[in-house]
């Protein structure tokens, strides 16, 4: 049996987005609740790890002392010097094992299951002819480059392999990327490539998570199990003209130091938000913790709040709502 909390588009940024340390906090006590195994969040947890100690801190050494994990979103490298190498060490607390340090997808074994991190950042270069990584101050591909948002065939190659060495041990795989691979919400150029290697391995792939397009939804394909996480706080992004909020709708902004030590709080209006404008944010953080028991039977919990101040988005995307709707697998 296994138990895990999972999240997805946390995007802390002081002064852009609402979400702060003390949601993530929320987060780490409701797992703690629920007695979970780890903690994983499906990328874009934060928009500047290097400003952000108070953040980082706050889940990797966490006071719980929960095992924590995360994958590679396309704002992970956003801000200023925060480049691969500098933010695929705080994707966890435990010893992930990446397929080089230059490559931000990874694996971990946690007794008979095992966990894969993969890194949908990749693009190619077609006057160089070559994949290239997201790079440094980005949240996309570097321009001129082709198919955003891909794995890359030597990610698919390692995928391939990662898979099969866990099916040789007898082992459960669980797949999280940002970026899913389920045909209804298809982003990425190759999600056909990693559903042929899921599908090649569908004996032993229990579930495959995502998150990124802020919405709540779960399908299943060819007897694979495709979740997609709703966003945690930031409900709704729509690129708009005219603010949705006024000068009485309030936020708490946290105040920290260089050090990531908490010096004060004070209410400010939400218009002060960089992105305030396109985003319609949630009044709490949303999470699903998943039980997966000895017969592989799964299990989600989801999670429900409401839109800040009452205010919901007049044209949403498809199931864009305040909620992680629940559900379960029972094999035959």
């Amino acid at each position: 049996m296994i138990k895990f909390l999972v999240f997805a588009d946390f995007h802390y940024r002081k002064g852009m987005y609402v979400p702060r340390v003390a949601h993530l906090e929320q987060l780490m006590q409701k797992a703690k609740d629920e007695n979970v195994d780890f903690v994983i969040h499906a990328g874009d947890l934060c928009n500047d790890y290097k400003k952000s100690p108070e953040l980082v801190s706050a889940y990797l050494s966490n006071k719980f002392g929960l095992s924590v994990f995360g994958v590679m979103g396309n704002h992970e490298l956003e801000a200023e010097s925060n480049s691969l190498q500098f933010v695929s060490p705080l994707l966890s607390n435990e010893k992930i094992v990446f397929f080089s340090e230059q490559d931000g997808y990874w694996y971990f074994d946690i007794e008979e299951y095992r966990l894969i991190g993969l890194d949908t950042n990749y693009s190619y270069n077609p006057n160089a002819k070559i994949w290239e990584h997201n790079k440094t101050r980005s949240h996309g591909a570097p321009k001129g480059n082709e198919k955003e948002n891909s794995l890359s065939p030597k990610q698919l190659e390692w995928f391939e392999k990662t898979l099969a060495d866990a099916e040789k041990k007898n082992m459960k795989s669980i797949v999280f990327s940002h970026v899913g691979f389920c045909p209804w919400w298809e982003m990425t150029p190759d999600a056909s490539g990693a559903r042929e290697i899921i599908e090649k391995h569908k004996d032993s792939v229990l579930l495959a998570v995502s998150g990124h397009i802020h919405s709540d939804d779960f399908k299943v394909w060819k007897d694979i199990p495709y979740f997609n996480v709703n966003a945690a706080i930031n409900g709704c992004w729509l690129e708009e003209n005219d603010y949705h909020y006024s000068e009485e709708h309030t936020f708490v902004y946290d105040h920290f130091d260089e050090s990531g030590e908490y010096l004060y709080s004070e209410e400010k209006p939400l218009n002060s938000l960089i992105q305030a404008k396109n985003t319609w944010f949630f009044k709490e953080p949303l999470y699903a913790v998943v039980t997966i028991d000895d017969s592989n039977n799964i299990k989600v919990k989801g999670s429900k709040t409401e839109w800040l101040h009452g205010l919901a988005p007049s044209r949403p995307y498809t199931n864009c709502r305040p909620e992680i709707t629940g559900f379960e697998i029972i094999k035959k």
